[in-house]
C-alpha cells in the first residue's frame, strides 16, 4: 500500500514516479512539497512558478506564467522537452491582485502544456468549494453540479476545462489521455495551523467542516500519477473523510473530550438549513480515494492537531464516515 512508512517515518513513494520527469505548477506551499516529495522518490522535476523564489531541493525551477508558458519561448526552452507528467497546484495570489477567475486560465494553460510535453497525466488540485453547499448535507463525487456563480462557478469552471480536455485526448487516443482532478478540502499542516481562529470559536458551532493534512494531499497527487486508471477524467475528494463540527474542535482545544459524530445520510439529504452566512457546510465523503488504496496518515483533524503539537484528545475508533 502507498502509505506504508518506512523506519525513518517516511512515505514509500510509487514505482511508476521514480525514473519519470515531472512539472509541477505553482511552487507554493503544497505544489513545493509535491516536487520535493517526487524528485526525492527519484523522479526529475521541474517548477514552473511566477516568482523567483529559491527553487524546491533536487528539483530545477523555472519562473513563468501558466497561462502563457505554451507561447513563451523562454520557458519552452527551460521546461523539458517531454514530461511523463504535470501536477497543477496553483492558488490566487492576494499580493498580485489575483481572484478565483486564475482558476480557470491556469487550467487552461496546464493542460496545453501537458499537451505540448506529451504528458500521459495531469493531477489538479482542486477544492471541495466545488460543491457550495451550506445546508450540511452529504457531498460525493457523483454529485451533479448545478450552475453556480463567484467562487464555485470558477472552480467548476477550472475543473471543467481540464476534464474535458482529458476525455479528449481519451477519445484521440494521445498519451495526456488521464486527468485526475483532487477536490482538496480544508488544507492545513506543518508551517499553516488553523488553530487560531477555533480555540476562539464558539464552542456550539454545528457547522461541518472538512479537513486535509498536507502529506496526505502530496500521497493522493503522487498516487494518482502512477495509478492505472483507463483514459479520460477522473474525479477525487480530498479529505481525511471524517467531517467533524467546527465547535468541537473549539470544545477539543479547550481540552474537553474530542467529540465525531457524523450521521450516515444519502447525498441528497439536508443538515438543518442553509446558512445564513454563506459559508461552507457540507459532509464531504472520501470513500472513493480511500478505495484505491489511499490512506491518511492523519485520520482525523485531532490527529493532525496533535502531530502540530496541541494536547487534543483523540476521538474513539471506529471512526464514522460519510
Amino acid at each position: 500500500m502507498y502509505t506504508a512508512i518506512t523506519p525513518e517515518g517516511q512515505r514509500k513513494a510509487p514505482a511508476p514516479v521514480s525514473g519519470s520527469r515531472g512539472v509541477v505548477v505553482g511552487a507554493g506551499w503544497l505544489g513545493a512539497e509535491v516536487a520535493r516529495q517526487a524528485a526525492a522518490a527519484g523522479a526529475a522535476v521541474w517548477t514552473l512558478q511566477r516568482s523567483p523564489r529559491p527553487p524546491v531541493e533536487g528539483t530545477t525551477a523555472v519562473v513563468g506564467d501558466i497561462g502563457t508558458a505554451r507561447d513563451d519561448a523562454a520557458v519552452r526552452q527551460a521546461l523539458p522537452a517531454q514530461a511523463d507528467w504535470v501536477v497543477l497546484a496553483v492558488a490566487p495570489s492576494t499580493l498580485r491582485g489575483d481572484g478565483y477567475e486564475a482558476y480557470p486560465r491556469a487550467a487552461a494553460g496546464a493542460v496545453a502544456v501537458a499537451r505540448a510535453l506529451g504528458a500521459r497525466a495531469l493531477v489538479y488540485t482542486s477544492s471541495t468549494g466545488v460543491y457550495g453547499r451550506t445546508d450540511g448535507g452529504v457531498v460525493r463525487e457523483t454529485d451533479a453540479l448545478p450552475p453556480a456563480e463567484g467562487r464555485p462557478g470558477l472552480l467548476r469552471e477550472a475543473e471543467a476545462i481540464l476534464c474535458a480536455a482529458g476525455d479528449r485526448s481519451a477519445a484521440d487516443g494521445l498519451a495526456s489521455a488521464r486527468v485526475h482532478v483532487l477536490r482538496v478540502a480544508g488544507l492545513y499542516g506543518p508551517g499553516r495551523d488553523p488553530t487560531r481562529r477555533w480555540a476562539q470559536g464558539d464552542p456550539d458551532d454545528p457547522r461541518w467542516i472538512n479537513m486535509a493534512w498536507r502529506d496526505d494531499v502530496v500521497a493522493a497527487v503522487l498516487q494518482r500519477l502512477a495509478a492505472p486508471v483507463p483514459p479520460g477524467a477522473h474525479r477525487w475528494n480530498c479529505c481525511d473523510g471524517v467531517p467533524v463540527q467546527a465547535g468541537a474542535v473549539t470544545r477539543a482545544l479547550r481540552g474537553e473530550p474530542a467529540a465525531v459524530t457524523v450521521p450516515i445520510l444519502p447525498p441528497e439529504s439536508a443538515g438543518e438549513g442553509p446558512r445564513d452566512d454563506g459559508r461552507g457546510h457540507q459532509r464531504v465523503s472520501a470513500a472513493a480515494l480511500r478505495a484505491t488504496g489511499w490512506v491518511p496518515a492523519m485520520p482525523t483533524v485531532f490527529h493532525g492537531l496533535r502531530a502540530l503539537g496541541h494536547a487534543v484528545a483523540l476521538p474513539p475508533e471506529p471512526l464514522p464516515r460519510p
